[in-house]
């Protein structure tokens, strides 16, 4: 269940909200090294670090191919379901049970006298 760019969810495997984003960037959050080890065509992936493994979703993953090319290194962040991956930056993830498909981004209404 690959899915668009185009999505407005900000559920796991979905876009991160600035302030997920914002306190997952914090020096004091605590981390496990880990390594992406395999990447699936369907937005599944997996993970490996020290007495850990874990298959996780994003809903864009065409890009999680290079992590592979560049060694995989990785930091999990588990408390706000984060993955910054050296090569690439920082994703929301999803566990299996946890994906659901995108949702179209909002289209708020114009303010009055606005064309």
């Amino acid at each position: 269940m690959v899915q668009t760019k185009f999505c407005g969810s900000i559920a796991p495997g979905h876009r991160m909200h600035w302030i997920q984003a914002k306190k997952a960037c914090d020096p004091d959050v605590p981390f496990i090294a880990v390594k992406v080890v395999a990447v699936h065509d369907d937005g599944y992936f997996d993970i490996e670090g020290d007495d850990l493994s874990l298959t996780l979703w994003h809903h864009d993953a065409t890009d999680l191919p290079l992590a592979l090319t560049f060694g995989g290194r990785a930091e999990w962040k588990r408390r706000f379901r984060v993955l910054h991956i050296v090569s690439l930056g920082t994703i929301h993830v999803a566990t299996p049970e946890q994906v659901r498909p995108c949702v179209p981004p909002s289209r708020r209404p114009a303010p009055a006298g606005v064309a």
